[in-house]
């Protein structure tokens, strides 16, 4: 029998999503791909890399048939496996997410490198179609079983929490191409598909490190546009419920922050300056201590450490609300508090003229825990007690009061209070137990098992 089979995988997104065009047009720095009629997609050169790198994880012997060989192989032919883009309805939610570089000598914003990137909102909701036409069909229905299970992450800045996608359905219609009667029944539509069930088993290989924290200090993480009212708008996202906005501390704030607090530990230990050059990425720290890399990535290499969006704990505002009231001013959301500011003239001590600005603060929000992810698969087993002692370090740091998120953290903003730290998953890489409140030092000193940092960081 010569079958064709038809899935169809249905997503919603847990994060917002990024998945860009070449280049800036006259609207923003990233944008989001389109296709020629202008409709926004998620083209299938994109799905088709995340599932190769799936198959290769979890179905190794059926990549090359799935997805076709490697470039540069000497078996040149195309995969079994088509995917077509996945066209977005004109009613999806596009957010701005502004981003800014920092200065690593003077930890204050970097110049040139504020950047503004457009995004699917959390809640948008994909259809993926694949068809495979090949003679060996399981190994298809295994990966959309994988993909049923695990999700997907898809785009840029997936380390930093974009691009999580949750699979909510699949399904599969089998067609016979030999036989006249399923044929017709294809063109008609009729006949109903069978759910692929997700696989059995199948977990991601992650260590997962959860850490409860409070607020004492609204934590504000701006976006790049001010309102009619008030000229520092704090970012907000959608709600887990999906009913509407709230505050959010990106992932790319804390995991800068970490990366920030990593970096000056090393710099501090090891006989490393900040490169002249902010150009050179992680400069000698590649060569001194490639945990820093293993943990954080490069421009050519993913890090293992991944880090999703922590949004705040209080009642959603209506999107509608909320963009009136950067229009007009008119109150939208009881957590919000707008405190005037103004700047001293160094001369006379007086106030500053043309120097009064108005912040839009969050006082008393809670928020959700902060989660950190390591891809196990990323670590080499020589590398495991760096990396995680590197991060510990960093993490003991931020319980200690030393770290703070968002805007003037130096003007008393940002201050957080952490509580809990609990690790679970650590078997996989050979940790001890963690769930603390106050020891997490002690933890740090058994996983170094007696080694020194910069020891540990140097061989």
């Amino acid at each position: 029998m010569i079958a064709r089979h038809d899935y169809t995988v249905a997503f919603r997104a847990l994060t917002p999503v990024h998945v860009g065009a070449a280049g800036a047009d006259a609207v923003t720095d990233l944008p989001l791909a389109t296709d020629g009629q202008g409709r926004l997609v998620i083209p299938g050169s994109s799905w088709a890399g995340v599932l190769r790198a799936l198959s290769r994880a979890w179905l190794p012997g059926h990549v090359d048939d799935l997805f076709g060989p490697e470039p540069g192989a000497e078996d040149g032919r195309a995969g079994h496996l088509v995917i077509d883009d996945s066209a977005l309805g004109p009613d999806v939610e596009i957010q701005a997410r502004t981003g800014v570089g920092i200065d690593r000598r003077r930890a204050a914003a970097a110049t040139r490198l504020l950047y503004e990137r457009m995004v699917l909102a959390a809640g948008t909701e994909v259809l993926l179609q694949l068809r495979y036409e090949g003679p060996a069909p399981e190994p298809a229905r295994q990966l959309v079983a994988l993909v049923r299970a695990l999700g997907l992450r898809i785009g840029g800045a997936s380390g930093r929490g974009l691009g999580r996608l949750e699979c909510v359905s699949a399904t599969v219609r089998e067609i016979d191409l030999d036989n006249r009667a399923s044929l017709l029944r294809a063109l008609r539509g009729d006949g109903a598909p069978t759910d692929v069930t997700a696989a059995v088993g199948a977990t991601s290989p992650l260590v997962r490190i959860e850490v409860s924290w409070t607020a004492r200090r609204p934590v504000i993480v701006a976006t790049g546009s001010p309102g009619e009212s008030v000229d520092v708008v704090p970012s907000l996202t959608r709600s887990a419920t999906g009913t509407g906005l709230v505050p959010v501390l990106p992932g790319s704030s804390i995991r800068g922050v970490l990366r920030s607090t990593a970096e000056m530990v090393l710099r501090t230990v090891l006989p490393l300056d900040p490169p002249a050059d902010d150009s050179v990425a992680i400069g000698d720290l590649r060569e001194w201590a490639p945990a820093f890399e293993i943990l954080f990535g490069s421009v050519d290499r993913a890090g293992a450490l991944t880090v999703p969006d922590v949004g705040a704990l209080a009642d959603p505002v209506a999107p509608q609300a909320w963009r009136s009231y950067l229009r007009t001013g008119a109150a939208a959301a009881g957590w919000h508090r707008e405190r005037t500011h103004v700047a001293l003239d160094r001369w006379t001590g007086g106030a500053a003229e043309h120097r009064l600005f108005t912040v839009g603060e969050t006082p008393g929000v809670a928020w959700a825990p902060i989660v950190l992810e390591l891809d196990v698969a990323r670590i080499p087993a020589e590398r495991t007690r760096a990396v995680v002692v590197l991060l510990g370090t960093a993490l003991a740091l931020m319980r200690d009061g030393h770290i703070g998120f968002g805007r003037g953290t130096t003007r008393g903003l940002g201050e957080i209070v952490v509580g809990r730290v609990r690790l679970t998953g650590g078997e996989t890489l050979g940790l001890p137990d963690l769930d603390t409140e106050d020891a997490l030092w002690p933890w740090l000193r058994a996983v170094a098992g007696g080694a020194r940092l910069e020891e540990l960081m140097m061989t």
